[in-house]
């Protein structure tokens, strides 16, 4: 699996890349975005994600717990309550939707 995501209001760098970026650009820009990815396996009600690529490397090698629940045509996955948005310690929920036929 794979995860990117990305904060709607995304600022743009005031450079022409991160070569030039500023260290405050640079922050904004690693902490408005999230990607990891790796192998999952179901566990009850949870999706464990067993992390072998991150933008964050303290999550490489390490199991994120997700809570899962259908509803509908919908899948939700939360967050432990200890997880940490922008300094933060709070749920985070992801809802996708499955497409109609």
């Amino acid at each position: 699996m794979s995860v990117q995501i990305a904060c709607a209001a995304r600022p743009t760098l005031r450079t022409s890349g991160f070569d030039d970026a500023v260290p405050e650009d640079e922050r904004t820009a690693f902490r408005s975005y999230l990607a990891y990815s790796g192998r999952y396996h179901l566990d009850g009600d949870s999706v464990l994600h067993e992390v072998d690529l991150s933008l964050d490397p303290d999550w490489v090698g390490q199991q994120l717990s997700r809570t899962a629940a259908l509803a509908g045509d919908q899948l939700i996955l939360r967050t432990p309550s200890s997880f940490a948005i922008n300094g933060d310690q709070e749920p985070a929920e992801l809802t996708w939707r499955r497409e109609a036929a």
